[in-house]
């Protein structure tokens, strides 16, 4: 099926080469193959075509949109923000422009920008889940931890197997001290992706908090099953064995940490 498809695109870009040949100053041509050589994830060509539509038709919104994700997928995160905002200039309702404008914009830390793009998104499209996500994250690093729940709670009411809005929410619940809540939020993310070591880390850390380390030692030790080098369930485990006064169990993981972070 791969073969097939790239079969395809080989073949769609011969047509394409010929008809720029016979016409070379139309831009939708120049996007379609745009197109082919962004879905070969041969993203620098694509560049090249969608730069050339936009020499021919300034606004062309498809070309703005897919230059854009272009410079994304490259990890040019400046070139993306500018390309997003002339493809939200062109197409202004298109939530999805505006969620990855967002996103670009995510990258660079410009993080009260990002929040504008996403808030503008779910004007549009009130529902979409990813946009719900995107927005609760960047809440939470501008530490709008009560907003970013309420986001986080509208992702999961559409999405209740993903772990990473149950983990993130469950750290936003953490640092406001809602310890409990935090530990239901991580057995949930927990359900979904039992192999997460971090998450089984972030529980156990929680645990000792609310003063119960032998559960905490039990999510410790299935931290360390899943990664043998957490240096999170590593220092954890040694603390909660401390307050077990386990101390000479304590001092091996302490070890283990040290040789860790030579």
């Amino acid at each position: 099926m791969a073969l097939q498809r790239l079969k395809r695109h080989d073949l769609a870009l011969i047509c394409f080469d010929r008809a720029l040949r016979e016409n070379a100053i139309d831009p939708e041509i120049w996007y379609r193959k745009g197109r082919v050589l962004f879905n070969l994830k041969r993203y620098e060509e694509a560049v090249e075509c969608f730069d050339q539509a936009l020499r021919l038709r300034a606004d062309h919104p498809g070309a703005c949109y897919y230059r854009g994700e272009s410079y994304y997928a490259l990890g040019n995160y400046e070139a993306a923000v500018a390309s997003y905002q002339a493809a939200v200039r062109a197409t202004p309702e298109n939530a999805v422009a505006w969620n990855n404008y967002g996103n670009a914009l995510y990258r660079l830390e410009r993080y009260e920008e990002a929040l504008v793009c996403y808030e503008r998104a779910l004007e549009i499209d009130p529902e979409n889940r990813r946009v719900w996500n995107n927005k609760a994250n960047v809440l939470s690093i501008l530490s709008h931890y009560d907003k970013a729940l309420v986001c986080y709670d509208q992702e999961l009411r559409a999405n209740p197997e993903n772990a990473d809005a149950w983990c993130n929410k469950g750290l936003a619940l953490f640092i406001l001290g809602r310890y409990g809540e935090g530990v239901t939020c991580y057995t949930r993310a927990l359900e979904v992706e039992p192999a997460r070591a971090a998450v089984w880390s972030m529980k156990g850390n929680a645990l000792v908090i609310m003063e119960r380390p032998e559960e905490a030692l039990e999510c410790y030790e299935r931290a360390l099953a899943a990664n043998p080098d957490d240096a999170d369930a590593l220092s954890g485990m040694t603390m909660a064995l401390i307050s077990l006064d386990r101390s000479a169990e304590a001092v091996k993981y302490y070890e283990r940490l040290q040789r860790l972070q030579r």
